[in-house]
Parts: structure tokens; C-alpha cells; sequence
């Protein structure tokens, strides 16, 4: 009353009537916007019963009058006054003035643009996580510190679920923009919306925020979501610079809730390093796969650790006193002890339970029931089970349960409203649920969602013990979001079907060209890869049988995608899932719908991707022709030294070098980088990328030198383009390590592999079939170079020049490593543990019978056979060769390559039949392939006329295909090259082995040999026996003290050796002290006696 002047003559009124009086009043600044709504005093007499009656009249003569004088007040007021009759009428004048107040203050065409209701959205989180909080000085002084600090690293806070890390950021942000106005900062909630728990989105929206928070309006924000990672940092630090300021804060919360999809969780798409003048503050759980990745990049860390019991009880006190309630010292207690309440959000939970509890003569008992949940997921089970006491049971189990089950939440009015109806609930029911539970669900745009994770744990353990519970769930959804008309549909229904086990009805619901056009997007597509991954092992559906089906019915087709695009689409989808025929029928449909409304850069488009299909078919001669035609088309539209003609060239280029026609592939190569030089400049990175090419052209022809120069040049510029550690950079590292491996240079080889498997690593993630590629190059590595024993001393590298590492090293016991030793063993172990890593990755990426996986299942059979393990060789060429022949056509220089290894396979086994059988399946594709007269055909008669058959039959086919390979060679490179001459020392030698046959077997039974034999065998071996084990017994005893001595020697002179090295390089000159453990004090002394034995 002394704040609010005029409240004093109406201090015996009702507290709603001194509302009505404030807006009576005029006393806000600002007019509120209001009406009044009298009700019609006849209508209590429409109530038969006195006592219902009584509800609506005034309780004596004095409050009639009071009322009387307040509705006289209202009509003599300037606000709309209105009556009603009964409460039906009362709503729909409500609502009429509503919609009409809403229209007149939001007029259409005053909507907040998506970058506005998306920052609102996100503000809105952060308000609420200011409500109650407990500031931590400490805390706030450490995240200032690294705001002011030039660092280029993120500082990442790290803590349980429900420590704090969130309110932490909100309230520090919330107080850094009043001390530093100057500065810009953004906050993203990972989880707020519907869009944030995307990586691509989130990137666009910060990009999106900086130039509208600093009003510029340069255009120069990447379209394409793969090209907006690789340029997020530079295009920071160019965009502050451009507006001249210092420094920017981005504060990234909750990174461990981020889609699974793409790259997210390895954090590919996050700079390993960003601008100095921009501050990265990150926050995620303390476990998991995304931790890890932090953990290796050395990011800085900040721990989160749980509240102490001084401040459980301050938060415990301020939280209560919202609700002005109060505890009793000994129940603040009995909270602040449990170790589990030093968890900010379990302690709210708790304390939000109470304060609503309504028996206070209960209380003591609810706190010791909720105490006895040992986390939060527990504690809000109890919080379940009080909403089932106190509301229909089935309708909590239901309305929880529907949202656990949707994918990204679900919309109230238009989706959650209509299913719980639908299941007899009326409105009444389930809007009194919806807030009572508001506080466990998070809301944004209308999409509700659980409001952390805690709470869909709690659900999952509460109502979904039986597995039969979840399909019947998510089918009730699938069956909804069937219906649906929009993009929803797109989202949710195969997701429901999927998490159904519903494999047929996936099928139709993928099959719609509409759902595939929606989901064949660079945000989504990897969700398509992935159903169609789990439709494929638990079903025989044919995916390319499925869209060819679908298409030629054109009842499903995406309204505004013509025809033509659509193929083309669909053809894509078919490379990236590895469908190579499937792509090659619908690209040609494509073609087809493109020729025929003249649109010729899209014709020359598909033609292109058509020749890259026959490439990997090996169909060189078909492939060709298309790009032929692709080249002629550009040239035409877009002249002679445009880009897509250099993108032609160079495919060419790879092509013909494949081909093996050099000339023409140095003649593509070049016309390429020279069009690419003279359009884009020298240093642009799609010159890199023919660079590239040559590498592999120079490598095929020999040309080492060039080919290393070359590839130097690719390296330099994609490294100043993109930075050191870009995804480009693994293709040129992976082309160069084998160029090193060609020229036996393994240090070098290693060095690049190794770089390659680390970019690809920390870009693409660990199981990306790119980090797969390079995995089996480095398996390679070690098949074809078996490391050293020594490798063990350079791993201690580092440790020679360690004082302490000599100091307290044993020198008596330690073990010396013998240099130069070869250890072939060790080295295929580790090629076979590499080809491993890399099988499987590509079999769980790419599938098991992708043509990658047969690549690497071939290069691991030959492994087996130089380990001699002929069973596993044979059984892993036999699933190589199934599914080369399956994917690739039983004509394809893959194939042939199986039939080669093979080849290898059964003459090492000696079954030179199966050898040869292999031997000719290889030279028949060989010579369809590359012709009769090839190199490659010479090569492979070479190994069939190696084969040692015993018949003469056999011996004079290895002798015809020995004189082929010659006269093929001898054609081709002359009569004088030393391959000839090859060939030639191998039919010599071939015919000076011929020998007459052998004599006739002699015709004595086995009953005869053996009573012909055994006398003088028996006496023989009587006579000898005895002298010859004598003689082996003295040998070994005498190999034995040999050895014996020249250990000693060597132990003795190694320790003297070890002795001078250390005292010379440390300055020391005290003895070295004997070993403190018993055990090496026993080690030790026998050394002693050994050494003075020796002396």
C-alpha cells in the first residue's frame, strides 16, 4: 500500500478486485491491453439446486454492493466492456478478441525471420537456467581468465550429467555481456530447438549470428553444408578482422547431445585450432566417444566437481524461498549429507518434489523416500510414480511414453493432442498433465521433449520392462506420422519403423520418391544409408529393384522435381550404396529426360557421372566414349578452357593412365592443369587435384623423380589452401607414401602413411571408410617391408637422453636388443592386424559384400599364403573373388587380380591343376580387357609356365605359354629389353630340366620289399644307433657352453660399455648402486658371480 497509491480505500477488497483496480487506474507506464467480461446476474437462477446455485451470488448484502461498485466503474472506464450469458459464450468472445488483438499487433508479414526465432529460442534456455543458481567465483574468475587469454584452443567444461555445466555458461555469459559490452558473444544450447542438436546447422546459424550481430551484409557464407566446416575458422577471423574487432566469445553447451549422424561425435567438424581473436568455450560429459577426441586434440579442460554441503544447503534454501517454504535444520541436513545431492540437478529435483508434496505430517517420510534414489534417473521414477497417484496412471504411462518414443520430440497441439485423444483422453485430462510435467519437458517451437536425459532413463526403466512395449509404440506413432502430409512424415516415420523392426513396411514407406527426395539431403542422407543398411541384413529386398520399381510407376514423384532430376538423384544414391549397375540404368534414364528438353550441360553432367560408373565396372573403352561426349557438350556450351572441361580432362587422364595409354594420359593431364592454371590460378586447390593424378602417372611409367615433384607441388598447394591437417591432404599423403614404398624408401613411406592415417583419423573419424583406405595402405606398408627387432630401441627414443631413465635403470638385468635382426614374423602380424582394422570398418560402413571389402579380403589372402596358412588363404580369395564377380562382373580386371592370387595360392599348395584352372581365368579377362598381346596377358603366361607339372602333358603347356609371353614381349619391347631376355633364360633353363623318363618301376609286392628290406635295415640301424646319439648329445652339450660364455662376454662387456657411456655424458662418477627389490637383489648377485668367474 505505500508502494501503490489508491490501494488504501480498497484495503478490505479482494486481491482480484485490486487487479482490476491497477488497470482501472492507469497506473502502468505503458496501457496494458485488456478487457472485461461481466456475467449475466440472471444466469445463477438457471441452476435448480439452492446450493449450485449459491455459487454465483454474493455471500451477503455488503459484497453485492462491493460488486455493483466495481462493475459501475468498469462500464464508466475507457476499456472494452462486454456481456455474457453463459461460460460457451464467454469463449467465443474471448477468442474473437484474442485472434483480432493478436492480428492487429502481429500483422502478417511481421513474423521473426528463422535466424531471430532461433536466437530467441536459445536466449529463452539461457533465461531459464538464471533462475536459481549459486554463483561460483572461482568458476567465473577461471572462464574470464581464458576470455582475456589469447589462446587459439577451446576450453572445454567436463562434468557428470546434471552438474551444472549448462547454468554454469548461462549465468557467466549472462554476467561477461555486462562487464564487456564491447565484445560479441554467442551462445548456442545444443537441445533448445529442433534445429541446434545439428552440427551443420550449428555452424550456420554462428556464421549467421556474427554478420547480423555486426550488420555485415557480405555474402560470402558457403551454401553447401560440406564446404562450411572446412571454412568455419578462416571465414571467422576474416569476418572480425573485415569489422575490426578484437575478440568473440563462442560458447558451445551440451555437445554431447549433438545428432549421432555424419561426423558429429568425432567432432570432424569442429577446428582443431581457431583464430586467436575468437574464445571457444565448449561443455560435454565426461565420458563417451566425443570426450576421447577431446582428450587427443589437448584441448584445454575445465572439471565441474559436485556441490559441497555448505553450498547443497545454500542452494537448498534459495530454491525453497521461490516457493516461500522453508525446511527444519535437521532435514537441510539429512539433504546436504547424501553424496548424491551434491548433484545440482538431482538436489532440485528433490527439493521441486517436496515443495509440492501437500501432507506436511509427511514430510519427514517423502524426503527419506526420495533420498533413497541414488541418482537422478531414480528420483524422478518417484517423481513418476507420485504423477500416477495423483492423475490417471494410464495417461502419465501414455503421454510419457509417446514421447520417448519419437525422435526429436513431438508438437503438442498438432501431434502429442491429437494421439492421446485419439486413445479416448479427453482435453481436460491430458492439458491438466501437461502442466503438472512442464517442468520435465523441455519446449521449443512447440516440439516437446524430455528436458535432459535423466528423465528418458527414468521413463525407459519405468514403463518399457517389456521389449514387446517399445514396437507397440513406436507403431502407434508410425501409424500416425503416416498420415502426415509434411516434412515430419519424412523425419519420423521411417525412424519409427525402423526402431519397430516394421522391415516390409520400411520398404514402401522409403520406396516413396517423395520420403526419398526428403531424405536424400546432406543433413539427412545417412540416415537413408542407414535403414537401408538394416533392410539389407534383415531381409533379401533388392534396394535397386525397389527404386527402379518405384520410378517406372511415377505415382510417388516429389511435386517441382522434374524427371530427369529425379534420376539423377537416384543415381547418386546408387554409387554412394556401392549399386554400380542400378546407377548406370537410372543415370541413363536421366540422360534420357535431359536430352530431351535440350538441357545439354545437364546431359554432359550425367555423361560424366555414367563414365565414372563404367570406371569402376571396368568397362575403360564404354567409359571413354562417354566422356568423349560429356568433353564435346562443354566445349560447345561453355568453350574450350572452361572448368568442367578440365574436370573431364582429368578423369580422362585417371582413365587412360588405368588403360594403360600413357601418352594420351599425359596429353588429358596437362591440358587440364593448363586450363586450371590459367582459369583459377596456380595455387588454386583444384589444381592440387590433377597434381594428384600425375602422381599416379608418373608412378605407372617409372618417372619417380617427376612423380615426386609433382606431388610436392599438389601437397604445397592443398597445405596452403586448406592448412596442414584438411581432408583433402590423406589422398596426395597416401599417392606419396607408395611412391617411397616403390623406391624402397620405407622411412619416407611410413612418414606420409602415418601423417594420412592421422588427418583422416581426426577429420573423417576412425571408422570412415576414407580412414579404412588408408588403414589397408598402411597394412600394405608392413606386408611388403618386415620391420626390425631395433624397432624396440628407436621406440625409446626418447628415453636415452632422460638422466632419470639411467639412473634408475638396472643395468645388470636389462635387456640388450641385437641390431639388424629381421623379423618377418612380427611384421606380417602387424599387416594382418592392420588389414583387419580395415575389413572391419569397411564391412560395417560399406557392407559386407561392398567391393572395397573384397579389395581388402584379396590382399589378405595373400598375406595368408606368405604366413603359409593355405586354408584362411584359400577360404578369404574364395569371398574376394564371390563378391568381385557379384558386383563388379565376372569380367573385370578385379577379378582377374583374385584369379591371380589364386594362382599363387594353389601352386604353393602344389595343386598345379587348380593353379593352372586359375592361371587361364585370369588370362581370359586379361585378354578381353587389354587384349591378347598385352604385357599384362605376357605376365600372367610367365606364372602359368612356372607351374611344375610332373606329366609331360602339363610341362609342354607351361612350355607354349612361356614361348607366347616371349613373342608378346619381344613385339612389345623389343628384342633387346632384359624382360626379353627373361623369358627367355626361363625356356633354357625349362628345357635343361627335361630329362628321359624315369625306368620302370620294379613289379616286387609289398610283402616281398618288406621281408627283402628289413634285415639289413634292422642291423644298420642296431649298429649306428648308439654311436649316433652319443655324437648329438656331445654336439649340443658343446653348442650349449658356447653360447653359455659368449653370453657373459657380452653381458659383461655391454654393462662396462653402459657404465662409461652414463657416467661420461651425466659427470658421474659414484658407484652404481645395486637394486632395491629383493628380486633384482638376487639377479643382481648372481650377475656378480658370473662376472667373477669370467674374470
Amino acid at each position: 500500500s505505500t508502494q501503490s497509491t489508491g490501494i488504501n480505500e480498497y484495503r478490505d477488497r479482494s486481491v482480484t478486485e485490486l487487479e482490476m483496480r491497477g488497470i482501472l487506474s492507469n497506473k502502468y507506464s505503458t496501457p496494458k491491453a485488456s478487457w472485461f467480461y461481466l456475467r449475466d446476474p440472471y444466469y445463477a437462477e438457471s441452476f435448480s439446486d439452492s446450493t449450485k446455485r449459491a455459487e454465483f451470488q454474493s455471500e451477503g448484502e455488503l459484497t453485492a454492493k462491493k460488486l455493483a461498485k466495481l462493475k459501475e466503474d468498469i462500464r464508466r472506464s475507457p476499456f472494452p466492456c462486454y456481456d455474457y450469458n453463459r461460460p460457451t459464450h464467454l469463449a467465443e468472445l474471448l477468442g474473437e478478441h484474442l485472434k483480432s488483438y493478436i492480428d492487429q499487433a502481429f500483422p502478417q508479414g511481421s513474423e521473426l525471420a528463422p535466424l531471430l526465432k532461433e536466437r530467441f529460442r536459445h536466449s529463452s534456455f539461457g533465461r531459464s537456467l538464471q533462475r536459481v543458481y549459486l554463483p561460483n567465483d572461482k568458476l567465473f574468475m577461471r572462464l574470464d581468465k581464458h576470455a582475456l587469454e589469447k589462446t587459439g584452443l577451446p576450453l572445454v567444461i567436463v562434468g557428470d550429467a546434471g552438474v551444472g555445466k549448462s547454468a554454469l555458461l548461462a549465468n557467466w555469459s549472462h554476467r561477461y555481456k555486462q562487464h564487456h559490452p564491447e565484445d560479441l558473444v554467442i551462445e548456442h544450447y545444443v537441445g533448445c530447438s529442433p534445429t541446434s542438436s545439428h552440427y551443420s546447422r550449428l555452424l550456420l546459424r554462428v556464421m549467421n549470428e556474427v554478420q547480423d550481430l555486426l550488420e555485415d551484409f557480405t555474402n560470402d557464407i558457403p551454401d553447401d553444408p560440406n564446404q562450411l566446416e572446412k571454412a568455419f575458422p578462416s571465414w571467422l577471423e576474416k569476418t572480425l578482422l573485415r569489422n575490426k574487432r578484437n575478440r568473440m566469445i563462442l560458447i558451445l553447451d551440451g555437445l554431447s547431445g549433438l545428432d549421432d549422424g555424419g561426423n558429429a561425435i568425432n567432432l570432424l567438424w569442429l577446428p582443431l585450432q581457431f583464430p586467436s581473436s575468437v574464445r571457444v568455450i565448449l561443455s560435454m560429459l565426461n565420458e563417451g566417444k566425443m570426450f576421447r577426441v577431446i582428450q587427443s586434440r589437448g584441448y584445454l579442460k575445465m572439471y565441474l566437481d559436485p556441490l559441497s554441503v555448505a553450498e547443497r544447503k545454500s542452494l537448498t534454501r534459495k530454491y525453497l524461498d521461490i516457493s516461500s517454504k522453508k525446511l527444519s535444520e535437521e532435514q537441510e541436513f539429512r539433504i546436504a549429507e547424501k553424496p548424491q545431492a551434491g548433484n545440482p540437478r538431482y538436489l532440485k529435483v528433490l527439493l521441486e518434489d517436496i515443495s509440492i508434496w501437500g501432507k506436511f505430517e509427511l514430510l519427514d517420510d517423502r524426503i527419506t523416500k526420495d533420498l533413497k534414489a541414488r541418482n537422478a534417473s531414480e528420483l524422478y521414477e518417484i517423481v513418476l510414480e507420485r504423477l500416477e497417484n495423483d492423475y490417471n496412471s494410464e495417461l502419465v504411462k501414455t503421454f510419457m511414453m509417446l514421447i520417448w518414443a519419437s525422435r526429436r520430440g513431438l508438437y503438442l497441439e498438432n501431434e502429442l493432442a491429437v494421439i492421446l485423444e485419439n486413445k479416448r483422453y479427453e482435453h481436460h485430462e491430458w492439458s491438466a498433465l501437461y502442466l503438472a510435467v512442464e517442468d520435465l519437458l523441455f519446449s521449443s517451437s512447440g516440439v516437446l521433449d524430455f528436458s535432459n536425459a535423466d528423465i528418458r532413463t527414468a521413463v525407459e526403466n519405468r514403463y518399457f520392462k517389456d521389449p514387446n512395449t517399445k514396437s507397440k509404440v513406436h507403431n502407434d506413432l508410425a501409424e500416425f506420422f503416416a498420415q502426415s502430409l509434411d516434412d515430419r512424415k519424412a523425419q519420423e516415420l521411417p525412424w519409427q519403423l525402423a526402431a519397430a523392426s516394421e522391415w516390409t513396411k520400411l520398404v514402401s514407406c522409403l520406396a516413396d520418391l517423395k520420403i526419398f527426395w526428403k531424405l536424400y539431403q546432406p543433413d539427412s542422407k545417412f540416415d537413408l544409408f542407414r535403414y537401408w543398411r538394416s533392410i539389407s541384413e534383415n531381409t533379401s529386398t533388392d534396394v535397386v529393384e525397389t527404386y527402379l520399381n518405384a520410378l517406372g510407376r511415377g505415382d510417388s514423384f516429389p511435386p517441382g522435381v522434374i524427371a530427369g532430376t529425379l534420376f539423377y538423384h537416384v543415381g547418386l544414391f546408387f554409387e554412394d550404396i556401392a549399386k554400380y549397375e542400378g546407377a548406370e540404368k537410372v543415370y541413363t534414364r536421366a540422360r534420357y529426360y535431359y536430352d530431351l528438353s535440350s538441357q545439354n550441360l545437364d546431359v554432359a553432367k550425367v555423361d560424366y557421372c555414367i563414365a565414372r560408373v563404367l570406371v569402376i565396372l571396368a568397362r575403360y573403352d564404354e567409359a571413354e566414349k562417354m566422356l568423349k561426349k560429356s568433353l564435346e557438350l562443354y566445349t560447345r556450351e561453355k568453350g574450350p578452357n572452361c572448368v568442367d572441361v578440365s574436370n573431364v580432362l582429368n578423369r580422362l587422364g585417371e582413365l587412360y593412365t588405368t588403360m594403360n595409354k600413357f601418352d594420351r594420359a599425359k596429353e588429358a593431364l596437362e591440358r587440364a592443369l593448363q586450363i586450371r592454371r590459367e582459369t583459377l590460378g596456380p595455387n588454386d586447390s583444384r589444381v592440387g587435384q590433377t597434381l594428384k593424378h600425375m602422381i599416379t602417372f608418373y608412378e605407372r611409367t617409372s618417372k619417380f623423380a617427376e612423380a615426386l615433384e609433382v606431388g610436392k607441388q599438389a601437397l604445397k598447394i592443398t597445405e596452403e589452401e586448406f592448412g596442414p591437417d584438411d581432408s583433402r591432404l590423406p589422398s596426395i599423403l597416401v599417392r606419396m607414401g607408395r611412391l617411397y614404398m616403390l623406391q624402397k624408401q620405407y622411412l619416407e613411406a611410413k612418414k606420409f602413411l602415418k601423417r594420412a592415417f592421422r588427418i583422416s583419423e581426426e577429420k573423417m573419424g576412425t571408422n570412415h571408410p576414407s580412414t579404412a583406405d588408408i588403414i589397408y595402405e598402411l597394412g600394405c606398408f608392413y606386408f611388403i617391408k618386415p620391420e626390425e627387432i631395433s624397432r624396440v630401441g628407436h621406440s625409446n627414443k626418447n628415453k636415452l637422453g632422460n638422466k632419470d631413465f639411467w639412473a634408475n635403470r638396472n643395468f645388470q638385468t636389462a635387456n640388450l636388443i641385437k641390431k639388424n635382426v629381421i623379423e618377418k614374423s612380427w611384421s606380417l602380424d602387424k599387416a594382418a592386424e592392420w588389414f583387419q582394422k580395415a575389413l572391419n570398418i569397411t564391412k560395417t560402413m560399406l557392407g559386407v559384400d561392398h567391393p572395397d571389402t573384397a579389395r581388402i579380403l584379396n590382399r589378405l589372402g595373400s598375406l595368408y599364403i606368405e604366413r603359409t596358412q593355405f586354408v584362411e588363404a584359400e577360404e578369404t580369395l574364395k569371398q574376394a573373388l564371390a563378391i568381385r564377380v557379384q558386383k563388379l562382373g565376372a569380367y573385370h580386371s578385379r577379378v582377374a587380380q583374385t584369379y591371380r592370387h589364386m594362382l599363387t595360392l594353389y601352386q604353393s599348395m602344389e595343386n598345379f591343376t587348380e593353379a593352372e584352372q586359375c592361371g587361364l581365368k585370369a588370362l581370359e579377362i586379361t585378354d578381353i580387357l587389354e587384349g591378347e598381346d598385352s604385357l599384362s596377358a605376357a605376365a600372367i603366361l610367365i606364372r602359368l609356365g612356372s607351374l611344375n607339372f610332373e606329366s609331360q602333358e602339363g610341362r609342354e603347356r607351361c612350355l607354349q605359354h612361356l614361348k607366347k609371353a616371349l613373342a608378346i614381349r619381344k613385339k612389345t619391347l623389343g628384342e633387346n629389353n632384359q624382360l626379353v631376355s627373361d623369358v627367355q633364360h626361363l625356356i633354357e633353363s625349362f628345357n635343361a630340366q627335361s630329362a628321359p623318363p624315369p625306368p620302370p618301376r620294379p613289379t616286387w609286392d609289398v610283402e616281398e620289399l618288406r621281408d627283402l628290406c628289413a634285415p639289413a635295415a634292422d642291423a644298420d640301424v642296431k649298429s649306428k644307433r648308439a654311436g649316433l646319439m652319443d655324437q648329438i648329445l656331445s654336439f649340443h652339450k658343446n653348442q650349449n657352453d658356447k653360447l653359455q660364455k659368449a653370453e657373459v662376454k657380452k653381458v659383461a662387456a655391454n654393462l662396462e660399455q653402459k657404465k662409461g657411456w652414463w657416467k661420461q655424458r651425466y659427470n658421474y662418477t659414484g658407484q652404481i648402486p645395486p637394486p632395491q627389490s629383493a628380486e633384482h637383489q638376487k639377479q643382481w648377485q648372481e650377475q656378480e658371480k658370473k662376472k667373477s668367474a669370467l674374470e
